[in-house]
């Protein structure tokens, strides 16, 4: 049986994928997706599948604030292309857990979507 990932819309990769609930199709997805987006839409690629699974919407401003940092800001340097390559394994399988439960939506808003935000904010305003 085959799969189509929440993120992406690829279908058919395979259960087993690793990920809970096999709903994401991880770092492929990422690293297929930037390759194609890139070329169609300067730049813009991928999902931010935690802050996504906070607040239910791709398009939240909030989710495309911190895109845009991830391709403006941590994709123009060494580090951040590794947290990059790093998070897109974890991502999924953390936004899945997260989803699940209220309470582990406040908690990830608290501790990781809000300080990140507001570090974003204040990354902009020292431009």
């Amino acid at each position: 049986m085959s799969n189509v990932c929440r993120w992406c819309g690829k279908q058919g990769y395979p259960h087993g994928s690793g990920y809970q609930n096999d709903t994401y199709c991880g770092e492929k997805c990422y690293l297929e997706k930037k390759s194609s987006d890139s070329s169609s839409r300067g730049g813009e690629s991928g999902g931010c599948f935690i802050a996504t699974s906070v607040y239910g919407n791709y398009d939240h401003p909030i989710v495309l604030d911190l895109r845009e940092f991830r391709d403006n800001w941590l994709e123009k340097r060494e580090k951040g292309k590794r947290f990059i390559r790093w998070y897109y394994q974890k991502g999924p399988m953390l936004a899945s857990c997260i989803e699940k439960s209220k309470t582990r939506k406040i908690l990830a808003f608290l501790l990781i979507v809000k300080p990140l935000h507001f570090l974003v904010k204040l990354l902009r305003l020292h431009k």
